[in-house]
């Protein structure tokens, strides 16, 4: 949960479509909380911008409950841009009396996160975007890598990520005039 849509990683959900100014305080202040109290599971050299384009560079630590998987980052998508998670999350951290302290803790290192249920959210505004916040020279210069096949997206093996990637470069080349 958490990982986001972005030039590299085109099949994850956008950011900008979970954004809710809508969403009570009290229930963000709450999950935030709770992701406050994370597990670090795994530890990742670098950091990433903030893809609001708020300029915030962003931790990529992988934090768990043993239950759900997401980045250090994600803190402060719901802090600084309004950003609310899927109820499913909401409901879990609600029928969690305490945070799962010793489920985080027993969380093995080396299982691998699952995305899968993650990339079928959609968010609440499935039309937002956070394409928008990159500098047209950045678009043109991630558009001539693409084109010229300079980027790497062996990873992207199912239809869907495929389909993915492509419906972001289409809406990159929109974005241009």
């Amino acid at each position: 949960m958490g990982e986001w849509r972005s030039l590299l990683r085109p099949q994850y959900p956008d950011v900008a479509c979970f954004v809710d100014e809508t969403w009570p305080e009290t229930m963000r202040l709450a999950t935030l909380r709770y992701l406050q109290q994370e597990r670090k599971l795994h530890y990742w050299m670098g950091m990433e911008t903030c893809l609001f384009g708020c300029g915030q560079n962003l931790h990529i630590t992988g934090c768990t409950d043993g239950t759900y998987y997401w980045p250090e980052s994600l803190v402060h998508y719901l802090a600084q841009h309004a950003v609310r998670l899927p109820d499913e999350f909401v409901e879990h951290i609600q029928q969690q009396p305490l945070f799962p302290t010793g489920t985080a803790a027993a969380a093995d290192k080396n299982t691998e996160a699952d995305f899968t249920w993650w990339k079928t959210q959609r968010g609440w505004h499935p039309a937002a975007s956070s394409l928008q916040y990159l500098s047209k020279p950045a678009i043109r210069d991630f558009l001539r890598r693409y084109d010229q096949g300079h980027i790497d997206y062996s990873g992207l093996s199912s239809a869907a990520d495929k389909a993915a990637l492509l419906r972001m470069t289409v809406e990159l080349r929109e974005l241009l005039p």
